[in-house]
């Protein structure tokens, strides 16, 4: 973030990258005998944080293009494969992907600008992926098997304070109220954001008697 003067530039870019294209919790359980109880559990869950910002009481002038930028690729991604076998065969498999990217792309309150051109613009790819594959064998063979993707990420963009109902940015507001201003032919405020939540399951039970949920 910036939170100072710039009095003059030919152009002025604040940027913040976030870029996990994978996080990955992967598990391999087996288990045979004349009882065999086998459980497999894969989580992950990714909570970060990202702003871009020019805040506070910052002047800003003389300045080309002013550009307020977040990139953001997040991939949360769960893989689970639970075996077991035996007279009696039990098999429970879970997966677990939980992405809530939180990104803040802004020009605070209490900030004066003056700049031909501004930009403040949020790019965002979130993800969160589960694979799950459980198999159960034998003369009574139970399986069980649950895969769960929870997307969910906050992605604001704007000039001002943080909009209501999310966690206020100090940097949006000044505590004395001060409000400065924003000068300029051109205002671009944009969000181009990718959501996408899969999961998938693979379940089998094979035995003299055989239950599959």
């Amino acid at each position: 973030y910036l939170e100072g003067d710039v009095l003059k530039a030919g152009s002025l870019t604040v940027k913040a990258e976030m870029n996990y294209p994978l996080i990955l919790a992967a598990t391999l359980c087996v288990a045979g005998g004349v009882a065999a109880v086998n459980a497999s559990v894969a989580l992950v869950i990714f909570q970060g944080d990202v702003e871009a910002s020019i805040c506070g009481n910052s002047i800003i002038k003389d300045a080309g293009s002013v550009n307020v930028l977040s990139d953001i690729v997040t991939n949360a991604t769960t893989g689970a494969v639970a075996a077991a076998g035996g007279a009696v065969g039990v098999n429970a498999g879970v997966a677990i992907a939980s992405n809530r990217t939180t990104s803040n792309t802004y020009v605070g309150q209490g900030v004066s600008l003056q700049a031909p051109d501004l930009k403040v613009n949020t790019k965002s790819e979130n993800r969160a992926k589960t694979y799950l594959i459980g198999v159960a064998g034998g003369g009574v063979a139970v399986g069980v098997a649950a895969a769960v993707a929870l997307i969910n990420p906050t992605i604001l963009t704007y000039i001002g304070v943080t909009p209501d109902g999310y966690g206020r940015k100090s940097g949006s507001y000044l505590s004395d109220g001060y409000k400065g201003n924003v000068i300029a032919m051109n205002i671009l405020i944009n969000n181009d954001t990718i959501t996408e939540g899969y999961s998938g399951i693979i379940s089998v039970s094979a035995g003299g008697v055989a239950v599959r949920g």
